[in-house]
């Protein structure tokens, strides 16, 4: 009976051995990709629609998925601006009223799987366009991805013999104008300006070897004064001392900064004849003091910062403070406003 249990502990032993080693053997067996197969729709269209003979229409094409990031974003996978992208360029086939065909190879695409390219008809007629997506693998570590190819559904492109007005620009005004400008006037544009303070008034902008400062803008060519508003004791002082004015050059003398951004002027102010403490705005045009707090540190620069992503392209305004930051981590002050980030 002892060696009939010795021989059953033994058997065991050498089961487990082997399931152990089996078990091994296929965790270290390397795992097959998965890989899909999908189709990818692809788009076209034409704007203007008409275009006048000789006149510039923009051709554009996308596709109903985006292409997924591989490893672009994270510079795993080489690519332009390191943005996903279809890089496999589509083609288009113009189709002109004389029955001959073109192709145009169109650019690599944005994020979206959009890109574009202008086209100028030379004769009047119908041009029938069509898009081709050549089809494209999107792999990763752990999948495999095929977008096969496709064709759009045709469109046509008039053009017409007399050429189509072009888009009249909103001329820049000769008269009074204040903040926010609208975008519809686009080439507005030369008269917006701010002060951001810090290396942003640098030339060139950013350096820290240079000490020129300068701001952009147009600006207006009559200057005048919109309103003043005394900022320290300054002038004659009074019959007892004759001509001799007050103080304003001394070893800790009056000396004035500040952040200029979207039209309103961010500054320290005088808290005493001596120094200067807190944080105040104005607006620019008008001189209204918007707010004025002596236990607060005010910016110490400004920035506009545009943000161009899949989703969304614009800018925001921010101002920054190096010092006397209180606010708790959840807050961001955006231009002269506070809001949560949840």
């Amino acid at each position: 009976m002892k060696f009939a249990k010795n021989k059953i502990v033994t058997s065991l032993i050498a089961l487990c051995l082997m399931s152990t080693i089996a078990i091994s053997l296929i965790a270290s067996l390397p795992q097959a990709n998965a890989q899909t197969y999908t189709r990818s729709f692809i788009y076209i269209g034409a704007s203007p629609n008409p275009v006048g003979v000789g006149q510039e229409a923009i051709i554009v094409t996308w596709t109903a998925d985006m292409p997924p990031d591989v490893g672009e974003t994270a510079g795993l996978v080489p690519a332009p601006n390191g943005r996903a992208a279809w890089n496999n360029p589509a083609i288009v086939t113009i189709t002109k009223p004389d029955g001959t065909n073109q192709t145009i190879e169109m650019p690599r695409t944005d994020p979206v799987g959009a890109t574009w390219t202008l086209y100028v008809p030379e004769e009047a007629g119908t041009y029938m366009l069509q898009a081709y997506f050549p089809g494209e693998w999107k792999n990763t570590t752990t999948s495999q991805i095929y977008y096969r190819p496709d064709y759009s559904e045709p469109t046509n492109l008039t053009v017409q013999q007399e050429p189509i007005p072009n888009f009249q620009e909103t001329a820049l005004p000769d008269d009074y104008w204040t903040r926010p400008l609208n975008s519809a006037n686009r080439d507005w544009y030369a008269l917006a300006g701010n002060w951001l303070g810090g290396v942003a008034t640098n030339s060139p902008v950013g350096s820290s070897g240079y000490t020129t400062s300068f701001a952009n803008g147009k600006g207006t060519e009559t200057p005048h004064i919109l309103w003043t508003q005394q900022y320290a004791t300054g002038g004659l002082m009074d019959e007892n001392y004759g001509a001799i004015g007050y103080q304003t050059a001394h070893y800790q003398g009056i000396s004035f900064s500040g952040v200029v951004l979207n039209g309103k002027l961010h500054y320290t102010p005088r808290y005493t004849a001596h120094w200067a403490k807190g944080w105040a705005s104005l607006d620019l045009y008008t001189g209204e003091q918007l707010f004025l707090d002596y236990n607060v540190t005010a910016p110490s620069f400004g920035q506009v910062y545009n943000y161009e992503s899949p989703n969304q392209h614009g800018g925001f305004a921010y101002l920054w403070r190096t010092s006397g930051v209180t606010m708790p981590a959840n807050m961001v002050l955006i231009a002269d406003e506070f809001h949560t980030c949840n």
